[in-house]
Formats: structure tokens, C-alpha cells, sequence
């Protein structure tokens, strides 16, 4: 999509048709993507806004009609497996994500420090330095139109990202600068293909070509040396997990254990109906429907003490805590194996 994008002129012709065909398999990948894909396509309309003659309203119309009903498939789609129900598609997709403790300053504070520490953030930024600085030479003015162009629709996608990144930095962390770095490559080789020609045969784009490769040569350095660190750490702490993931299968082997969160070690159904508890607990009544009802026999069944033993980390319900307070259950042991984000996991035994 963002090659086909390249082509200011795509309105003038059928690839508008294939290119909101592609966006609508793009959203229906990743919703989280639609801000991206509203720039990239915006951006060329933006450039050649100029070209459009009024004569032509009844091609233009005809084309941005098929466009609006192929970028209608994902919303459709979506909206059909939700019985048509506005109401629940809106909770599912907009009330969702509401979360209170994401609303307050601290929170935000906090993700704008973990930002900081978030190398590849700032390779972002070099990135976009460098690119920029090589349009500005190229057109020997910062502030003409294509320019404002190009930092207005850049401008939009970093602020999505970083808003995106700061209400939920603990669940999704830089994985929320992707669009970035996919808008700094649209613009990449839509620069190459629009702006400059042949800017690989002067001195000033030999050195450009050489900054750009010696930045993506520091990214995947980067990627690399995240996954070594991982990876030593998974060796490290291997005898650990395999012990307490050798724990957990006794122990629901001889009595009826729930867990939440921790299935891995799991060879057999004990009735549990839900997968991550936290989620549900939040979300379930917006929902509604057999969803709904699933997690109100979940809750019962754990305040009904049902359950011997419970596996618990913070990603459970947060009934479980409550019981935990009431002493109904009593911690036992605890565990916490460093190569993962559970934190710390505690067995609860009924009291």
C-alpha cells in the first residue's frame, strides 16, 4: 500500500480502488493501524491537491464512492459478528480499552519515563533527523509546501503513537512506535521517487545513503542484541522454570487447582472458563450476552471456594485478592522467575 501511495497521482486512476482493498486487509489485521493508513493515503492527496480539476467531479466521486465501500468491509465485518448490535461493537472496540488508572497523572509521568529508557526511541528520532535534514538540503528551504506536507502527516503519526504508547506502555511498550517507523519509510521512498532524482550519484548522497544503512545497521544491531540478552536470560533462569512448572503439574494433578493466567503446565480441563482474569473482570459486563454470563458462573465458582488450591499472579481477577484479604485462602508459597513479566506468582491453599 504505501509503494502504490507513492503515486501522487493514484486518485486519477484504478490503483485507488486496489489500494483502499489493501487497507481494508490492514485494518482488519490491526485496527490499531488505522491512523497510519489515513495518513499514508492522505499524504499523496495532500501533495497533488493542486491537480484536481473540478470537470473531473464525476471520476473523482465514482472513485472515492468504491473507496468508501472497501474501507466499509472492516467496520462491517467487525459490526456483523457482533449481531449488528451498535452498542456492544462500541464497547468492544472504544470502552474497551477505558481503564481508570490509566486516566490519572502518575500514570502518564511514569510512562513518559519508561520512554526514556526505550533505546530504539531515539534511533526514531536520529532517524527522522536525518531524513529531514535530507529534504531540507535537497529543496533548500524548510518551510515550502511539500515540506509542510510531510511534517504535518509525520507530526500526526508520532502523536498517535506516543499517546497510544503512554496509556498502555506496560502491555504494549515501543511495539506502539511501529507506525513510526513504517511512516519514516513511506516517506523514504516516496522522497526517492518524487523529490530528488539520482541522489545516489553525487558526494552529499553517498554520504546520506551511508548514514541512512549505518542507522538501520544500529537498529537491527539493536533488535539482536535485545534478543541475545533474552535468550541468556531464558538459559539462566531454565532450571527455575522447569521446576516450578514441574510444581504446578503435581499439584493439579492431585487437587483441584485454578489458574487464571498459568496454563502451559496444564494437561487436563478442570472446568476453567476464562484465560486472563484481570481483563475480564473489567470487561465482561460491558460485553454482555453468553460472555457475560461465562464470567458471573466463573465468579461464583470462586467464591463458592470451588477450588482447592489457585495459582494466582497479577493478572488475575481481582475477587481472588479479595478472598485472599478475607483469609479464605492463605499464601503458601510464592515464586518469581526473573525471565518473565509475571512478577510474583503465589500458590493459595483454602483455608
Amino acid at each position: 500500500m504505501s509503494y502504490l501511495c507513492t503515486d501522487r497521482d493514484f486518485l486519477y486512476k484504478n490503483k485507488a480502488v486496489i489500494i483502499a482493498f489493501l487497507a481494508a486487509i490492514i485494518l482488519l489485521t490491526n485496527w490499531r493501524f488505522l491512523i497510519l493508513v489515513a495518513c499514508i493515503i492522505a499524504y499523496p492527496l495532500a501533495m497533488s491537491i493542486k491537480k484536481i480539476k473540478v470537470f473531473k467531479f464525476y471520476f473523482f466521486s465514482r472513485l472515492l464512492f468504491l473507496t468508501f465501500i472497501f474501507l466499509s468491509i472492516p467496520s462491517f465485518i467487525f459490526w456483523f459478528f457482533f449481531d449488528l448490535n451498535l452498542n456492544r461493537f462500541i464497547n468492544y472496540f472504544i470502552k474497551f480499552f477505558y481503564f481508570e488508572s490509566h486516566f490519572n497523572l502518575n500514570h502518564y509521568i511514569n510512562g513518559l519515563k519508561s520512554l526514556w529508557l526505550v533505546e530504539k526511541f531515539f534511533v526514531l528520532i536520529l532517524f527522522s533527523i536525518l531524513l529531514f535534514f535530507i529534504m531540507y538540503k535537497r529543496t533548500k528551504k524548510i518551510f515550502i509546501y511539500k515540506n509542510k506536507i510531510k511534517l504535518f502527516f509525520f507530526t500526526v503519526v508520532v502523536l498517535f503513537s506516543v499517546i497510544q504508547y503512554l496509556y498502555n506502555y506496560v502491555g504494549g511498550g515501543v511495539y506502539y512506535f511501529t507506525p513510526v517507523s513504517i511512516f519514516l519509510w513511506f516517506l523514504f521512498i516516496d522522497f526517492i521517487k518524487n523529490d530528488t532524482v539520482y541522489f545516489n550519484n553525487n558526494k552529499f548522497g553517498f554520504i546520506s545513503s551511508f548514514l541512512l544503512i549505518t542507522l538501520i545497521i544500529v537498529i537491527s544491531v539493536s533488535s539482536v542484541k535485545n534478543s541475545i540478552l533474552a535468550s541468556i536470560q531464558l538459559v539462566k533462569t531454565f532450571n527455575e522454570a522447569r521446576i516450578a512448572h514441574q510444581y504446578f503439574f503435581q499439584l493439579s494433578e492431585k487437587h483441584l487447582v485454578l489458574s487464571e493466567s498459568l496454563h502451559f503446565f496444564k494437561k487436563k480441563y478442570n472446568n476453567e472458563k476464562i484465560d486472563i482474569g484481570d481483563l475480564l473482570s473489567y470487561r465482561a459486563f460491558q460485553i454482555g450476552g453468553d460472555y457475560q454470563d461465562t464470567y458471573k458462573k466463573h465468579l461464583s465458582d470462586i467464591s463458592g471456594l470451588q477450588y482447592n488450591y489457585i495459582i494466582h499472579v497479577f493478572t488475575d481477577s481481582s475477587i481472588i485478592d479479595d478472598l485472599f484479604k478475607k483469609q479464605s485462602y492463605d499464601e503458601i508459597k510464592s515464586i518469581q522467575i526473573s525471565a518473565t513479566n509475571l512478577g510474583k506468582i503465589s500458590i493459595l491453599k483454602k483455608n
